[in-house]
């Protein structure tokens, strides 16, 4: 069901009703099947553009940075995934990688707060690639990014491919 905009300004989609804001807001869930969940895209390299970067803690209590790409072109334009940067030594080559192959060679080679760096947004709107593997959380299956790379290798994306 695609989303609907009403006149009393609620909001429907897939059978959710919202309506009201933050302080008299009213959510109607008798139109959502408990079993729903998100379609799997397939393994493959898709463009992205960062959405949002957050700063905050992992579940085992390390610094990361949480960022939110958002698929751009194609049957899944606009489909979010999720990756995280932790801030602990034997990561720190990793995300070093990361920051270059985006271009951003300034953060990669001095030094930075990842907080201020998330809270002021200077990485949304970063452009790039991932790719997508699919596994297991909680006996279903799942996306998980599996790498990015530079946007200019967006030649090689658009879809499920067999490097996946």
């Amino acid at each position: 069901m695609p989303k609907t905009a009403k006149k009393d300004n609620s909001v429907e989609d897939e059978g959710v009703i919202i309506a009201g804001d933050d302080g008299d807001m009213v959510v109607d869930l008798s139109g959502v099947s408990p079993d729903a969940g998100f379609e799997v895209i397939p393994r493959g390299r898709y463009p992205f553009i960062v959405d949002v970067v957050t700063y905050g803690t992992s579940s085992k209590g390390n610094p990361m940075w949480s960022w939110t790409l958002e698929v751009e072109g194609g049957d899944y334009a606009g489909r979010k995934q999720f990756y995280h940067s932790t801030f602990i030594p034997k990561m720190a080559a990793r995300l070093k990688r990361d920051l270059i192959t985006l271009g951003l060679d300034d953060l990669a080679n001095n030094p930075f707060d990842p907080q201020e760096v998330a809270d002021t947004g200077q990485l949304v709107g970063v452009r790039g690639v991932m790719r997508l593997g699919i596994g297991k959380y909680e006996g279903e299956d799942t996306n998980s990014v599996k790498g990015i790379y530079a946007a200019d290798s967006s030649a090689d994306a658009g879809g499920a491919d067999e490097f996946a």
